[in-house]
């Protein structure tokens, strides 16, 4: 990437996605022990974290300058795929 993270504001952000595998984690665990009336909310989760992660984007290009290489090279993607994959926000384009 290129190098604009703002030094100490990020530093906790590992630690918040180690936590939240360990949440998320037990919650299937406790789906998984017949609580069966939560499943639903638990494949829900995906549609909300998709929904983060275009928001996230978007932000991260509008507010921070970041181009649709830096976006593809941090989720492991090409940049077209980057682009057609966020490029367009719900409202924006008349879609």
């Amino acid at each position: 990437m290129s190098g604009r993270r703002r030094p100490g504001r990020y530093v906790e952000t590992e630690e918040y996605v180690r936590f939240l595998h360990r949440i998320l984690g037990a919650l299937a665990s406790r789906v998984g022990d017949a609580d069966i009336a939560m499943l639903h909310d638990l494949a829900n989760l995906s549609g909300l974290v998709e929904e983060l992660v275009s928001d996230t984007v978007h932000r991260l290009r509008a507010e921070h300058g970041y181009s649709w290489a830096d976006v593809g090279q941090a989720l492991d993607i090409t940049r077209q795929a980057a682009q057609q994959r966020f490029g367009r926000q719900p409202g924006v384009d008349g879609r």
